[in-house]
C-alpha cells in the first residue's frame, strides 16, 4: 500500500516528531480524507507501519513438547525477536519504543508473535513440563521481559547486541515456570 510504504520511508528518514500527515498527502498526492478512511491518525499509520513484525513469527509444525526444552524453546523465539528488531532502522524502533504515541500494537494479543508463543507454551503445559498460570499470562509475562531489554538496548543506543542480551535475560527468567 503506497501510504505505508511512503510513511515508513518518511518515519525513517525524517523520524516520526519531525513528519507530518501533511507530509505523507504531499509526497503521495492524496485528499486527507483518503488517508483518514484508512489510517485514524499518524499514530495508527505508524502503528500499521510497525505491524509487519508479526509476519516474522510462524508455527513450527514440528515442535515435540515431549522433549524439547522450554528455555531453549523460548530463547530461540526471543532470539527471533532480537534479530528482526536489531536489523531495523533504529529511528523506526526507537520511535515504537522510545515514545508514546498512543500505539497500543505491542499489548494486542491478537498478534501473531503472541499466538504462536501462546501454542508453544500450551504444548509445554500439556506436557507437564511448566507451570505459571494462563499460555496468555505467560506470554505477557515473557514480552513484557523482551520489550525491557528493547528498551535499555535502545536506551544504550544499541551499543551492543541485543540477540546476545535476550539470551542472557530469558536464560534467567525462564526457567521459573519449569516444574521441578
Amino acid at each position: 500500500m503506497e501510504i505505508l510504504d511512503t510513511a515508513e520511508h518518511l518515519f525513517e528518514t525524517q523520524g516520526f516528531d519531525n513528519t507530518s500527515t501533511n507530509d505523507i498527502l504531499n509526497e503521495i498526492g492524496i485528499a486527507r480524507g483518503t488517508l483518514y478512511y484508512h489510517f485514524k491518525s499518524k499514530g495508527d499509520l505508524f502503528s500499521a507501519v510497525c505491524h509487519d513484525f508479526n509476519s516474522v513469527f510462524q508455527l513450527d509444525p514440528d515442535i515435540d513438547y515431549q522433549h524439547d526444552d522450554f528455555t531453549t524453546r523460548m530463547v530461540v523465539f526471543f532470539e527471533k525477536y532480537a534479530d528482526y528488531i536489531q536489523a531495523l532502522p533504529y529511528e523506526k524502533i526507537a520511535t515504537a519504543f522510545l515514545h508514546d504515541y498512543g500505539n497500543k500494537t505491542f499489548l494486542d494479543p491478537g498478534r501473531s508473535s503472541y499466538h504462536v508463543l501462546s501454542v508453544m507454551i500450551e504444548g509445554f503445559q500439556k506436557s507437564g513440563k511448566i507451570e505459571g498460570g494462563s499460555p496468555m499470562k505467560i506470554v505477557k509475562d515473557l514480552f513484557i521481559c523482551a520489550r525491557g531489554v528493547v528498551y535499555d538496548w535502545l536506551l544504550h543506543e544499541g551499543d551492543y547486541s541485543l540477540r546476545i542480551r535476550m539470551r542472557e535475560i530469558m536464560e534467567r527468567i525462564t526457567p521459573s515456570y519449569i516444574l521441578h
